[in-house]
């Protein structure tokens, strides 16, 4: 057991260093995470970054490779890595802390090439960073948000004994408790919602999601395919895209691309929703599929990445993202009631026993401990 505010707790320094910090995504989702539980358990914790925005701003520090907290070799520095990060870079080349980096994967820069080349090579830079990361001999150990992201640090020639699965804190307790956003609940209301939730980005597939849906459509001329996420206006052309799919499907009028909503409008997405469905080709996590096991909401997804070992039983996978096998797929939880109880309720069981913050806090406790002594 944990012991919390430990002698040893009170006396070591944890350091968490990332590009940039935001609130409401995964990455700075699961570094609040760490900060919070490790401010709890009587670390002395700090944020460094090079960017931070909004609400975020006030738990994090410009980085300073330079600081003399990187020569205590007795402290912890927790590197987390989805990106190249020169400064990053230089920092690990310096410090004298013990060193763990938290792997969250790099999207192939061939989804972006053909919209933004600058978001192109950032991926191509981190890339890049993660091969000199598995060279680098001052690592104690890589930790991944899933099985799938260690398995690519392998292959980069990281010992898999060095490599171990923590999956990310959450926001998902604070989506449960707050109230819906009842103006969007009204909109909602007596509608089939079929739900993707995740920034809308060109790896997600949502033409195959929309594929999908309009075949369904055929069938119920009353349901609504919600892409509940943000956008970056760097990915324009990807957006107008996705419209003139939707128009030339002859769905435009039952597609929603919400854009940047609240946690209240988020909350009311899935709790309205009838069933979540998720084409996505490249998944380091993918932190909405816990999020819909929490509100018990059926999952229908294609296997691709880390999507099964994070679904586990809790939804229909299938081997591709075939429109025809999705739509029948959805067609068949929309009118199986046994059965969309039957993955809402293993749903949140694997939610309670395998994603829960509870859960999560004391792996990542055990595992801050084990690195220290």
């Amino acid at each position: 057991m944990i012991r919390k505010n430990s002698r040893a707790s009170r006396d070591t320094f944890v350091h968490l260093a990332l590009p940039a910090l935001y609130e409401y995504d995964a990455i700075g989702n699961d570094v609040l995470g760490m900060y919070r539980c490790l401010k709890s358990a009587g670390y002395h914790v700090q944020i460094h970054v090079t960017h931070a925005a909004g609400s975020a701003a006030r738990y994090a520090r410009r980085l300073d490779p330079q600081d003399p907290c990187w020569n205590d070799p007795e402290a912890l520095l927790i590197y987390h890595h989805s990106t190249g990060w020169s400064e990053g870079r230089e920092l690990l080349s310096r410090t004298q802390n013990r060193v763990v980096v938290k792997y969250h994967n790099i999207t192939p820069p061939r989804y972006f090439e053909p919209y933004h080349e600058g978001l192109a090579t950032l991926c191509r830079d981190g890339i890049d960073m993660t091969r000199w990361l598995a060279s680098l001999p001052t690592v104690n150990e890589y930790w991944c948000d899933s099985g799938f992201n260690a398995d690519e640090l392998v292959r980069y020639g990281i010992s898999p004994q060095r490599c171990r699965i923590l999956a990310p804190f959450h926001r998902i307790q604070t989506l449960l408790d707050i109230t819906p956003d009842l103006s969007l609940y009204d909109q909602l209301e007596h509608r089939t919602v079929i739900l993707f939730a995740g920034a809308v980005k060109p790896n997600k597939g949502h033409h195959r999601l929309m594929d999908a849906f309009a075949l369904y459509r055929r069938r119920n001329p009353h349901a609504i395919l919600l892409l509940a996420g943000a956008m970056d206006p760097r990915l324009t052309p990807y957006y107008d895209e996705l419209r003139s799919h939707a128009a030339f499907l002859g769905i435009a009028d039952s597609v929603v691309l919400t854009g940047e909503i609240s946690n209240h409008q988020l909350r009311t997405c899935f709790q309205m929703a009838t069933l979540f469905v998720c084409a996505s080709e490249h998944e380091g996590f993918c932190v909405p599929l816990i999020e819909s096991m929490a509100f018990r909401l059926p999952i229908v997804a294609a296997k691709h990445a880390a999507v099964p070992e994070t679904v586990g039983e809790a939804g229909l996978l299938f081997d591709d993202g075939d429109p025809w096998v999705f739509a029948e797929a959805i067609d068949y939880l929309v009118e199986s009631d046994d059965l969309a109880a039957q993955l809402a309720r293993i749903g949140q069981n694997r939610f309670r026993e395998v994603y829960r913050e509870q859960v999560l806090r004391r792996r990542f406790l055990t595992m801050v401990q084990e690195v220290l002594h």
